[in-house]
């Protein structure tokens, strides 16, 4: 193992400098950290029988939500499969790099919970433009969580999709808000809504 992982850690080293990467020795154990992003940690423990086994793999974020990272690191786990016997530490780095990417364009502003069947009414909505996408994102959250509605906003090349999820009263009752900008964030005229779909969830042709 040795052998192969000190030119796996040179590489690791002209790649990334001090600030990106650090690497410290444990008792039993080789540490690798990654910082990916400015709140965004990747952080490897390397154990003897590497590469023949998949280091033991630990995330931490300040902008992903808890299920979006356990959702992350079971994609990383699936990923590695395919790597065993070989260096992979590099390879995951990339890999969580793209999927970090992915999921925070995917902004979920509400807390998970528990699906009921009178929550399974959906809308989505399309939002033409948002300039201030954090200070709106934010907005968003504290109303889904005002109003008891689960939701998510989904940035798709020039499309901006905003889907809310709730009983059938309250789904009618927000889209109408939004559409009438009576949520606060839309109170600026020129952003233009439009509800493309209203449907329960179960009905949906899958």
């Amino acid at each position: 193992m040795e052998d192969l992982f000190s030119d796996e850690l040179e590489c690791l080293k002209s790649c990334y400098d001090s600030s990106e990467f650090i690497h410290f020795v444990s008792s039993q154990s080789h540490i690798l950290k990654f910082t990916v992003s400015e709140d965004s940690c990747l952080t490897f423990e390397i154990l003897d029988q590497y590469p023949q086994t998949v280091p033991l793999i630990s995330l931490s974020s300040g902008k992903l939500s808890n299920a979006q990272k356990n959702m992350i690191e079971s994609d990383i786990r699936n990923f590695t499969e395919g790597l065993i016997g070989s260096p992979m530490i590099l390879d995951i780095v990339i890999k969580f790099q793209e999927l970090y990417k992915s999921y925070l364009t995917k902004y979920v502003f509400s807390e998970q919970k528990v699906s009921h069947p009178e929550d399974d009414h959906v809308a989505v909505i399309l939002i033409d433009h948002i300039r201030q996408r954090n200070k709106y994102l934010k907005a968003l959250s504290s109303w889904a969580s005002d109003f008891n509605i689960l939701g998510g906003v989904i940035f798709c090349c020039k499309w901006i999709f905003l889907i809310i999820q709730g009983t059938q009263k309250n789904v009618k009752i927000h889209q109408a808000d939004l559409v009438k900008k009576k949520c606060p964030l839309f109170c600026m005229k020129e952003i233009v809504l439009k509800v493309l779909l209203h449907f329960l969830w179960r009905s949906f042709p899958l």
